[in-house]
């Protein structure tokens, strides 16, 4: 890997940091740019046919190994299960954010949520 490259990748900390706040944020959660279908589609996916199910899992079980991927490098110990604790706060942050007619209850959920997946990740 050249010197340029290694500059390039985020250590995991930075990469956990860029994911939370981007993913964890108001503009995700009214829909700037583009809604993230797993917070989107999570409360009706469950009543539709297997196919859906099917690819709505691979999606999903898909961002799980990002996560245990991005971990490698961490000190957490439990990769699995911080990886799936951390995508069900995003998932779910998102999900409920939108479904919240007040701001001020919004903004303190999604810093909760980033505050208590920071805690997962050893970084506070």
């Amino acid at each position: 890997m050249t010197k340029d490259k290694a500059r390039e990748a985020p250590s995991s900390s930075v990469w956990f940091e860029r994911a939370l706040y981007g993913y964890l944020c108001r503009e995700h959660i009214e829909n700037r740019p583009t809604p993230c279908p797993l917070a989107f589609m999570v409360t009706d996916v469950g009543a539709r046919d297997p196919k859906v199910r099917n690819a709505y899992t691979r999606v999903y079980k898909n961002l799980v190994r990002l996560m245990k991927t991005r971990l490698k490098d961490s000190g957490v110990t439990d990769k699995d299960e911080a990886a799936l604790a951390i995508t069900a706060l995003m998932i779910g942050g998102v999900a409920i954010g939108r479904a919240l007619n007040s701001t001020t209850a919004t903004d303190k959920l999604l810093a909760s949520w980033r505050n208590v997946a920071e805690k997962i990740l050893g970084q506070t």
